[in-house]
């Protein structure tokens, strides 16, 4: 159907509708990690060359073209907001090619239900999340030059390399092999595994590159100490600092010794781009840190308190200077691998996933770690999910099912790194998984001969599209941003001490210390609060403020 539409209106239509959507976002500026790790990054700068790039990042492909863009539009964040929105709309029109190879009757419908969907803004409207588009472009790229190179072979070399470029701009379609090997498992059996090791052989670069990364390292170590508190008391007294007081702290029971004033890297499941970090204040509080000019303060505190910087959301940049010594007492409790599986909180991720394609109707920006226990319709969603697999069993539905959770894996908390077991869901994860996802909501409807069944998919695209429009208004800047996260988890303890950071940024002192009142008072009733990693940089900045506002008194 869409290749009796004349090409340049196949390109200009969607583009000028995506503008359209996407208009509150292109206009937009940088948010969270955009300035952290892109336009004040040092790596960004002369000093990093690309050859070093290459040699020591685990991700050197998009790092790379990160770099060369940023030397091409230099602060012009319009031009990045347009590429985004260029890249999305090439990977919709990939996506109509596996539509063509599922047979679906409307492909189209597969090309508008991914265009639209409002899981895909996070991607495409986040400036920093270039890498994800890449990765898809170069991931579903190597599945369909796979299936060509099932008759030609010259293009299965073809795969090979996307995959490998994939895998050089994220990690996230490391598990891509384990889909090609099942579709070849079910067609050739035995007859050419040697056309699919290739594709292992890459990912277990890949792979080792990301799990050698120094952050990658660092992760390890928090989610072990993690585990020593998860399975008894530790003899380790970082472990407990690492992972928040038992006790809520005071002034007076908290010297400046004790408290936590350097943020943690990561807050997020992402996998480490880059193998070093260097963090540089976001901001500085001022002598007064009283209501002002909406502007930065510029005068530092000196005589109080260290320097108080932004959680980035991922680890990249330039290595740490290392900090005191950790022991590393016995572990207690069963093995690294087991003690890293909260089965809780794979049911809601897996739960969050599956519908949010469907029924789209949480799109803030970032979700947060979940305090809550799972409730039991999300663990009944694993039985669902195992009746699915009796059900369709040996049908095309049930391979995209599955192919869908194979690329969700490294999201469900069952690694130690990079803090893959502390967020729980962010809607850029979903991205590789949506086509899956959305060819089997549509093979399930094309099921129905009858015409009018077209109108559940249509209806349903109408309303991934006006949930589009509502949530690139999130983007417009870093307040919009974490308000938009706070309004889903209030607690979400990374993004409220941004949020504070940015406030105190524009002399809204007040609003800042009311946010970080709240969760003082939250800690004081819930445990699960106070054992968040960052719970003590929240209470740190808490107290300061405290603090400072006494010292005006």
């Amino acid at each position: 159907m869409l290749r009796k539409v004349p090409k340049s209106l196949q390109v200009i239509g969607p583009f000028l509708l995506l503008i359209l959507l996407y208009w509150p976002a292109l206009t937009g500026t940088p948010i969270w990690d955009d300035n952290t790790f892109w336009f004040d990054d040092p790596v960004m700068g002369a000093s990093m060359s690309h050859m070093r790039i290459w040699q020591g990042f685990a991700w050197p492909l998009s790092v790379s073209i990160q770099k060369i863009l940023l030397s091409l539009f230099e602060r012009h964040y319009l031009w990045y907001h347009l590429l985004g929105l260029g890249l999305h709309l090439f990977n919709s029109f990939l996506v109509y090619r596996l539509g063509l190879f599922l047979k679906l009757r409307y492909p189209i419908l597969l090309f508008l239900a991914f265009l639209l969907h409002p899981a895909a803004v996070i991607t495409t409207a986040w400036m920093i999340q270039l890498k994800t588009l890449l990765c898809f472009s170069f991931a579903i790229g190597s599945f369909l030059a796979y299936l060509k190179g099932e008759n030609d072979r010259r293009w299965m070399i073809c795969s090979w390399l996307l995959f490998a470029a994939s895998i050089a701009s994220k990690s996230a379609s490391i598990p891509l092999p384990l889909t090609i090997l099942a579709m070849s498992w079910q067609k050739h059996r035995w007859h050419r595994l040697h056309l699919i090791l290739p594709f292992f052989l890459l990912a277990g670069w890949g792979t080792s590159r990301v799990l050698s990364s120094s952050i990658t390292a660092e992760g390890t170590e928090k989610a072990s100490k993690m585990t020593k508190l998860k399975f008894g008391p530790s003899d380790d007294f970082m472990a407990d600092k690492v992972a928040g007081p038992k006790v809520l702290p005071t002034r007076e029971t908290v010297p400046s010794s004790e408290v936590v004033t350097k943020p943690e890297v990561i807050t997020k499941p992402e996998v480490i781009t880059k193998p070093e970090v260097i963090t540089k204040p976001a901001v500085q509080l001022t002598n007064e840190l009283g209501p002002g000019p909406q502007e930065t303060p510029k005068t530092e505190v000196t005589s109080t308190y260290p320097e108080i910087q932004e959680i980035p959301a991922q680890g990249t940049g330039e290595k740490p200077t290392p900090g005191p010594e950790l022991s590393h007492s016995k572990v207690r409790g069963p093995p690294s691998f087991l003690s890293n599986i909260d089965v809780e909180l794979v049911a809601q991720t897996l739960n969050y996933y599956f519908w949010q394609v469907l029924l789209p109707i949480h799109n803030q920006p970032v979700k947060g770690p979940n305090y809550q226990r799972a409730q039991a319709i999300e663990l009944v969603h694993i039985l669902f999910l195992i009746l699915l697999i009796v059900i369709l069993w040996g049908t095309m539905e049930l391979g995209l099912i599955l192919a869908a959770h194979i690329l969700l894996l490294p999201f469900l908390g069952f690694l130690p790194a990079p803090f893959m077991n502390v967020t729980w869901v962010s809607d850029q994860h979903l991205y590789l998984a949506l086509p899956a996802l959305l060819g089997f909501w549509l093979l399930l409807i094309d099921r129905f001969m009858d015409p009018r069944v077209l109108l559940v998919p249509l209806a349903f695209i109408t309303l991934f599209t006006w949930r589009t429009r509502v949530a690139t208004e999130y983007y417009r800047t870093n307040i919009t941003f974490y308000e938009a996260s706070l309004d889903y988890n209030p607690i979400n303890l990374p993004i409220a001490y941004n949020i504070s950071i940015a406030w105190l940024t524009m002399g809204q002192v007040d609003r800042a210390r009311s946010k970080l009142e709240f969760l003082y008072q939250l800690g004081m009733e819930d445990a699960l609060v106070r054992e968040n990693i960052y719970f003590p940089l929240v209470m740190d900045l808490y107290l300061k403020l405290q603090d400072v506002s006494e010292d005006k008194k």
